[in-house]
């Protein structure tokens, strides 16, 4: 599970949406909270339908002021408990089960106070499993701001009273000090952090690795914080999916055509032609990510220096250039996402942006109670509990079934049902077959689709079918040819215990 939030200062300019498009593409939080998103709910619902997200809940700004949007994906269980114009209060049910306080904290002094003491008194309860997160408006100590005059004592001491009334420690983070920076000229600019998160003893005992990342701020002057609440687990890879825009290159050709017609098996072919284009897509694209990582380092390192006539011509050159390296691989993602909504006749629809690319945000089991009721979180155990369960679980029993009783059954198959079924299968058969397969469905985990044995089948075509025929002349199947991904669907909301989990393949 991970979170992003992020002061947007307003979701209208293009940067500031592509930005948001790129962390949740790169990410896949389960959760997103914006913050001064001064922007209606028909704006925001359309950037929240093309990103994927499921669960919504809206304070809508007041004219062109403030407005907060809370997101989560489809099968998060999140209760929204109480609401104001400055913060969203919910309940979570993953885990041990807490409560998470959004929060856009008043600018004002007197304000904070009422702010703080109200969301002390919505959780008066002890020992309660608790986490803040958000923009404080606040910088608590003086180490905590460069640039400016120091920070006013009546502006702090309300949130140091709220921390320490309620028993919060600081999260920390991972990335640059500052979350806030005015990007003013010179002596005038001032940096801070402002945006942080706080958590319950209770709540850190139970999310012992969570951790909290400071995104970049391009779009607004604030970094997104990134909340991720456990490390990723070793499976966490992504598997290997022929991307339909390669077939567009003629490089794809020849690799295709190299690796089947080398020697080996059908599954050592199918394993260099996935490996081979691995490499050659990896260098296709390594340039244009090595060149945007290097403008994202050389932003950051503009922001630390004074902002000079120079320092603001580089940077404004700087974020042109990012812009248009946006603008390209959008225009690619956008053609990705549009096949098969063109098909289907809805050529000018806003909602077809981002909707085929990804699928819903997958669900990892980060955590499974045991036989005995003890949390099992580590991924070896897990994975272990896991293959344990359903090997146990598929595992034939002796029944004392007695076969004699099939032989009361009546014959239903004629010889000449018997006969059709035992033909042998004809080339144009398995063609038929292969070319039923629809062309943008997910695919096995050799990781090619039904376009890709379409778009090849002149070259792969031949090799397929003596496959196929000699199977069923000899019944034996090599390995792999029927390996499948098993999914395992819950069964109920949030569920804590393997057996209820559903698997499919």
């Amino acid at each position: 599970m991970s979170c992003i939030s992020w002061n947007c200062r307003g979701i209208g300019p293009p940067r500031t949406k592509n930005h948001l498009r790129r962390m949740i593409r790169k990410f896949r939080p389960s959760i997103v909270f914006l913050m001064e998103t001064k922007n209606n709910e028909e704006t925001m619902e359309d950037l929240r339908v093309q990103n994927n997200f499921q669960g919504k809940f809206y304070v809508h700004p007041e004219g062109t002021a403030g407005g907060l949007a809370l997101w989560w994906t489809a099968g998060f269980s999140l209760q929204v408990l109480d609401c104001g114009r400055n913060f969203i209060d919910v309940f979570i049910n993953y885990g041990c089960g807490f409560f998470m306080t959004f929060t856009h904290a008043p600018s004002i002094a007197n304000e904070r106070r009422v702010f703080s003491d109200s969301l002390s008194r919505n959780r008066s309860e002890p020992n309660v499993h608790w986490i803040v997160i958000g923009d404080l408006n606040a910088m608590l100590f003086d180490y905590e701001k460069l640039g400016g005059g120091a920070s006013r004592r009546e502006s702090v001491e309300p949130f140091k009273r709220f921390i320490f009334y309620n028993g919060l420690m600081d999260m920390g983070y991972k990335g640059p000090q500052f979350t806030w920076n005015n990007k003013r000229r010179g002596d005038r600019n001032i940096k801070g952090r402002l945006d942080r998160g706080f958590c319950s003893p209770s709540w850190r005992e139970f999310f012992e690795e969570a951790v909290i990342f400071h995104e970049s701020d391009i779009g607004s002057d604030h970094q997104a914080l990134r909340h991720e609440f456990h490390s990723p687990g070793p499976w966490n890879r992504t598997p290997f999916r022929f991307d339909e825009r390669w077939a567009s290159k003629e490089e794809c050709d020849h690799i295709v055509m190299s690796a089947w017609a080398s020697e080996g098996s059908h599954e050592q072919r199918v394993r260099r032609c996935q490996n081979d284009l691995k490499e050659w897509a990896k260098g296709m694209i390594q340039a244009q990510f090595h060149r945007e990582e290097e403008i994202k380092r050389r932003l950051e390192s503009l922001s630390h220096v004074f902002r000079s006539d120079e320092v603001l011509g580089e940077e404004r050159i700087l974020i042109e250039e990012l812009d248009f390296l946006w603008r390209d691989q959008e225009r690619m993602w956008k053609q990705r996402s549009t096949i098969q909504w063109l098909a289907e006749g809805d050529r000018n629809t806003k909602f077809f942006y981002n909707s085929t690319v990804y699928r819903k945000h997958s669900n990892w089991i980060v955590g499974l109670k045991g036989p005995n009721g003890e949390w099992i979180k580590r991924p070896m155990l897990l994975s272990t509990h896991i293959k344990d369960f359903f090997k146990e679980l598929f595992t034939a029993k002796d029944t004392g079934f007695d076969n004699g009783i099939l032989q009361q059954f009546p014959r239903l198959v004629t010889d000449d049902m018997n006969f059709a079924l035992s033909k042998t299968v004809t080339r144009e058969e398995i063609k038929k077959v292969v070319f039923a397969l629809g062309p943008h469905k997910s695919p096995g985990p050799d990781g090619f689709n039904g376009f890709f044995f379409r778009k090849y089948w002149d070259l792969i075509g031949d090799e397929l079918t003596k496959e196929v025929e000699t199977f069923f002349s000899t019944a034996s199947l090599q390995v792999g040819w029927n390996d499948t991904h098993i999914s395992l669907i819950p069964k109920i909301p949030s569920p804590e215990k393997i057996s209820q989990f559903r698997p499919i393949s």
